[in-house]
C-alpha cells in the first residue's frame, strides 16, 4: 500500500505544480495586452507577447497535459470559419486577428477544462478582479485625500493622455483642484472598462465562488468609476437579487433618493460638486447627444450608418477603421460584421439561453437568468470584440451559468425521480 499512497502524492503534486504553471501562463496570457495598460504605459508590444505566450503555454501543455477534453469545439471552430470567411469576403486583413483571438481563448478554456478546473479559476477571477477594484479605490481616495500629481503620463491607444496614479490611472484627470475627485479604471485602459468586469466578476461570484467580502468590494466601489452604463446594470442587480420583498423595496427608493438628493444640494459647492458633474450633471438634457453623459451619441450614429449599408454581413473592421470612428456601441457589431455576425459573435449567450428554456424550463435556476440578462444589457453598451480578455470573461461567465444550470437541473431530476418513487 506504500507504494499506491506514494505513486498517489506524486501524481497530486505533479497536478498541482501543473496547475499553477498553467495559472500563472494563463494570466500573463489574460494581462499582457489591451484592456490592460501594461502595454501602453511600458510601452512594448503586447499584441507580440500574448501570441508567443500563447506559443509557449500550447507547447507545454502538449508535452505535460494527461487529458484532452475539448469543449465547444463546434462553436469555436465556427466562429473561426466566419472569420475567415469575412477575410475574403471585406478584402480584410483585421480579420485575421479576430481569428487568432478565437484561437487562443480556445486554448486557454481547453487548458482551464483539463488542467485546472472551472471552479478553482472562478476563484483566481474574482479574487484578482476584487484586487484590482480596491487597490484602484485606494488609488482614488489617496488622489482625493493627497491632492498629489500624476506619478507619470503616457498616451492610450485611442490618442488620449493618461495619468498614473498610486495603484490607478485615470483618462479624465482634470489638473488641480482642490481635493479632486477622478474617475478611477485601475489596471484597465478607462474606467467603464473596469465597471464591465467587475460586473461579470460579480455574477461569476453570485453564481459559484460566494465569498461575501468580494461581493461586496464589488458591489460598492466600482460605482466611484461614475460610469452611467455601469450605475445602470448594478441597479438591475440589486434588484434581482437584493430587492425581495416592498420593505426592501421601500428602503432601497429611500437611500438612492437620498443620495440624489444629497448630490443635488452640494452642487455648487466646491470640490463636491465635482460629484454632481460626474453623476446626475451627466443625465441633463443636451440638444446634440440626447443627455450630457452620452459620449456615444457620434459613434453609434456612425455605427448604424454603416449597418445600413450592409445589414447582412456589416463592413469589416477595416473598412471601419479607415472611413469611421465607431468606439463601441449597440449597433458596434452589427457595423462591423451584420446580423450574421451579430448573431455569430454573440452565439455561446444564444446557445445556453436556448438550451436553458428549452430543454430544462421545468427545473430552471432564475439566479442564472438574471446574470444572463444582466450580462446582455452589459454587454450592448460594451461590445467588445478585439481583445482576448473580454471574449475570455464573458465566456466563463456563460460557461458558469451552463454549469449552474446542468447542477440545478440533475438535482431537480434526481429530487423528482425520487418523489415519484
Amino acid at each position: 500500500m506504500k507504494w499506491v499512497n506514494a505513486v498517489f502524492m506524486s501524481y497530486s503534486n505533479f497536478c498541482i505544480k501543473q496547475s499553477r504553471l498553467f495559472s500563472v501562463l494563463i494570466w500573463m496570457i489574460l494581462i499582457v495586452a489591451h484592456p490592460f495598460v501594461f502595454c501602453y504605459a511600458l510601452n512594448f508590444p503586447g499584441s507580440l507577447i500574448l501570441i508567443l505566450l500563447s506559443f509557449l503555454m500550447l507547447a507545454i501543455y502538449v508535452k505535460l497535459a494527461r487529458t484532452f477534453v475539448v469543449q465547444s469545439f463546434c462553436v469555436f471552430w465556427g466562429m473561426i470559419v466566419f472569420f475567415s470567411f469575412l477575410n475574403v469576403y471585406h478584402s480584410d486583413l483585421c480579420s485575421i486577428s479576430n481569428v487568432v483571438q478565437v484561437l487562443i481563448v480556445f486554448l486557454i478554456c481547453t487548458v482551464i477544462t483539463n488542467c485546472i478546473g472551472e471552479r478553482a479559476f472562478c476563484k483566481q477571477y474574482v479574487y484578482l478582479l476584487t484586487i484590482i477594484v480596491f487597490l484602484g479605490f485606494i488609488g482614488w481616495l489617496s488622489v482625493l485625500m493627497f491632492n498629489y500629481p500624476p506619478l507619470f503620463n503616457y498616451t492610450a491607444q485611442d490618442g488620449r493622455p493618461v495619468a498614473a496614479f498610486l495603484f490607478t490611472v485615470c483618462n479624465t484627470y482634470i489638473p488641480p483642484v482642490p481635493h479632486p475627485i477622478i474617475r478611477y479604471s485601475g489596471i484597465f485602459d478607462e474606467p467603464g472598462t473596469l465597471a464591465f468586469f467587475s460586473m461579470i466578476a460579480l455574477c461569476i461570484n453570485k453564481l459559484m465562488v460566494k465569498n461575501k467580502t468580494c461581493e461586496v468590494v464589488l458591489l460598492i466601489l466600482p460605482i466611484m468609476t461614475f460610469s452611467l452604463a455601469h450605475i445602470l446594470t448594478l441597479l438591475l442587480f440589486y434588484l434581482f437579487f437584493y430587492i425581495t420583498s416592498i420593505q426592501r423595496l421601500l428602503v432601497f427608493a429611500s437611500v438612492v433618493s437620498g443620495l440624489i438628493f444629497l448630490i443635488i444640494s452640494q452642487k455648487d459647492i466646491s470640490p463636491y460638486n465635482r460629484i454632481y458633474e460626474l453623476s446626475l450633471h451627466r443625465l441633463e438634457q443636451d440638444d446634440e447627444r440626447g443627455f450630457q453623459g452620452n459620449n456615444r451619441s457620434e459613434s453609434t450614429s456612425n455605427a448604424y450608418k454603416l449597418f445600413i449599408e450592409n445589414k447582412l454581413l456589416g463592413v469589416g473592421v477595416q473598412y471601419e477603421e479607415e472611413h469611421h470612428g465607431i468606439s463601441t456601441n449597440p449597433f458596434t457589431i452589427l457595423a462591423l460584421y451584420g446580423i450574421v455576425g451579430y448573431l455569430i459573435v454573440q452565439i455561446f449567450f444564444w446557445r445556453i439561453l436556448i438550451k436553458s428554456f428549452v430543454s430544462k424550463w421545468k427545473f430552471l435556476n432564475w439566479n442564472c437568468i438574471k446574470c444572463l440578462v444582466i450580462l446582455f444589457v452589459n454587454f450592448q453598451q460594451r461590445p467588445f470584440t478585439t481583445n482576448v480578455f473580454t471574449m475570455f470573461s464573458v465566456l466563463l461567465l456563460l460557461s458558469v451559468v451552463e454549469t449552474q444550470l446542468n447542477m440545478n437541473y440533475k438535482r431537480n431530476v434526481s429530487l423528482y425521480d425520487r418523489n415519484l418513487l
